[in-house]
């Protein structure tokens, strides 16, 4: 019987960001080329997302990174959350699913109004966004906006 550690997140590291952009899932990676172009460097960009964020965090399982996420500042009260995982993520759902709305919960303490897009064909995504509680906005482009906000947003 395969030995199975229940999922954890912790602070990530500039490594953890690394060991995802080397294994980045197919939907990730065709959301950063469709945003940064079709030669998208994925380590320069989640190094770069890791360094601009004041929140980040690692999924862990069984010792390995297979996600990271975090909260960028982008103006204010305003910040632009985020996720990118490997093929391991949708084999922790259930747990992941369970934990999602506590660190929602921790980047509206910091930013009461969180606002970004994803690519408009990466249905998980969009299905993950809404499950916690992120209103989508009208698609512009290739990208559909989403937002959530700890009431009335300050613009």
């Amino acid at each position: 019987m395969e030995t199975y550690h229940v999922p954890e997140a912790r602070r990530a590291t500039l490594l953890d960001a690394i060991t995802v952009s080397n294994n980045l899932r197919t939907a990730d990676q065709l959301e950063l080329q469709a945003i940064h172009g079709v030669d998208a460097d994925f380590q320069l960009l989640l190094a770069r997302s890791w360094k601009a964020s004041s929140q980040v965090w690692t999924i862990v399982r069984d010792n390995v990174p297979i996600g990271i996420f975090g909260v960028a500042p982008v103006h204010g009260t305003w910040g632009a959350p985020w996720l990118l995982a490997t093929d391991e993520l949708p084999r922790i759902a259930k747990s992941f699913l369970k934990h999602c709305p506590e660190y929602v919960e921790f980047m509206l303490d910091e930013y009461p109004n969180l606002i970004n897009y994803a690519h408009k064909h990466n249905k998980i995504h969009l299905a993950w966004l809404r499950h916690l509680g992120f209103t989508l906005m009208p698609t512009v482009g290739e990208f559909q906006p989403f937002i959530k906000t700890r009431g009335t947003p300050d613009v």
